[in-house]
């Protein structure tokens, strides 16, 4: 039974979608997993989809195929900046029997420029850019999405018909709408349970930054949980030392709700995971992986939805159990319904 307001897709102008994004290990899987917050929703209400792209971690493509969407891979690198030509012939693998008029075509990734997104809505196809930064200057779009704290105040230029900014369009999968955080007192001295999540690529080059915060945690007896991403257990291994017998890798694959109500805290890279977090309660710490991130966790610290790790290594030092900041009331909940009718419909 859908967990989302009874909706059909009788009156909806678009019946078939088509994502273009990626996963690799240098870019990580953020871009595939929140654009199946929307995939989810859409075959939820009726319509058919299909997913096209270079996913290289087996996790994300074992996610792909649960949520039962389509997927048409693409060989190669990912390009710096994707050309119209390609895209075009991308899309029309996709497109199955659904014209373009019929087809809503979602672009979630850095590497898809103003003049891939003017050839798509000129080939007749309707247009979802899902953004971060402002990057681009000038973008081309039916409904442009920005989830983050703080995309009010990007300002977007070109030919963009909706604008949807901020958190309370934050798309979540499905099973961190029902997430029950087992939030129970603890006796004093009990054991913290502290999860890490990092993202999907290898995350090796920014260890060293967990140094003082693990190496306070460990000492203060806490319990590890481990995302599994592209990072070498040895890496990992030499960050935790004589810690090292507390700390468990849980897969990708495994429930990750699940994760977030056994989390007491978590430190986590910038990106969807945060607001997951904030939908399940779990207070956090947040740091940059890529460069592009540092400005999110300015944004999410400074908005006090996120601990900075010295603030974060300060109160384990002091035995200060963290509590959840303001992030959960930015997350309604609603947001994958929000960007769908907007798509649809125009309503915002």
């Amino acid at each position: 039974m859908s967990l989302y307001p009874i909706m059909t897709m009788c009156s909806a102008k678009y019946s078939h979608l088509i994502v273009r994004a990626d996963a690799t290990p240098a870019i990580g899987a953020g871009h595939v997993m929140r654009c199946l917050a929307f995939i989810q929703y859409w075959l939820d209400k009726g319509g058919s989809a299909a997913l096209v792209g270079r996913i290289e971690l087996d996790w994300v493509l074992h996610k792909v195929r649960q949520v039962g969407v389509l997927f048409h891979p693409l060989s190669g690198n990912v390009p710096t900046s994707e050309d119209c030509t390609d895209i075009l012939r991308q899309l029309a693998s996709g497109a199955g029997e659904a014209a373009p008029q019929q087809t809503l075509t979602v672009l979630d990734g850095y590497h898809f420029g103003s003049s891939c997104q003017k050839c798509i809505r000129s080939a007749g196809y309707g247009l979802l850019v899902i953004d971060d930064f402002n990057a681009l200057g000038e973008y081309d779009a039916d409904v442009l999405l920005n989830q983050n704290v703080g995309a009010a105040d990007h300002n977007y230029a070109g030919q963009i018909g909706i604008k949807l900014l901020g958190p309370r369009y934050v798309l979540l999968r499905q099973e961190f709408l029902t997430v029950k955080r087992q939030v129970a007192r603890k006796e004093a001295g009990a054991r913290q349970h502290i999860l890490l999540t990092l993202g999907g690529g290898d995350s090796s080059a920014k260890l060293s930054m967990l140094e003082e915060i693990i190496r306070v945690c460990v000492a203060r007896g806490a319990d590890f949980r481990v995302i599994r991403g592209e990072t070498p257990v040895a890496e990992w291994k030499k960050l935790f030392k004589a810690g090292w017998n507390s700390v468990s890798f849980v897969n990708p694959l495994d429930d990750m709700a699940e994760q977030l109500a056994w989390a007491d805290f978590c430190i986590s890279a910038a990106g969807s995971t945060c607001w997951e977090l904030c939908a399940a309660k779990v207070p956090f710490a947040v740091l940059a992986i890529t460069e592009r991130q540092q400005a999110l966790v300015d944004s999410l610290v400074s908005e006090k939805i996120a601990y900075d790790l010295d603030a974060a290594t300060a109160a384990f030092r002091s035995g200060i159990r963290m509590q959840t900041l303001d992030g959960a009331e930015r997350i309604e909940g609603d947001g994958v319904m929000r960007c769908w009718l907007a798509c649809q419909s125009g309503v915002v």
